[in-house]
């Protein structure tokens, strides 16, 4: 007598497996960062984490363009001239954060830089 068929068995081993990688995740800064911050000393180990952090937000973050555009593009027709409008603007708008961020980047490692 089987207790769980075999979809469902895939379906809790997927959980178990993502909730898994979650936790070590979580757990890894608790054994890196002492080894770290007795590396690179406490001003760089600053440093790094800043850095870190800004690159993190400029790879993980599109300021909710997505859900927006995806909803306005359902309403399109694929030939119509808003489509590409709409995902023009997107563009523009990515790069001209992504250049803010990345300026940011720069002010924050060259200040670092002076400082130390």
């Amino acid at each position: 007598m089987k207790i769980l068929d075999h979809t469902l068995r895939k379906v809790l081993l997927s959980a178990l497996a993502g909730g898994g990688g979650w936790a070590l995740a979580a757990l890894a800064p608790l054994v890196t960062t002492p080894v770290m911050l007795a590396h690179l000393g406490t001003n760089r180990y600053g440093t790094w984490m800043v850095l870190s952090t800004i690159a993190g937000m400029m790879m993980l973050s599109d300021f909710g363009i997505t859900n927006g555009i995806t909803s306005s593009l359902a309403q399109t027709r694929p030939g119509d001239q808003e489509r590409r409008k709409l995902v023009s603007n997107a563009y523009i708008l990515l790069v001209s954060f992504g250049m803010v961020l990345a300026f940011l980047l720069l002010a924050t490692f060259l200040v670092a830089r002076n400082s130390g």
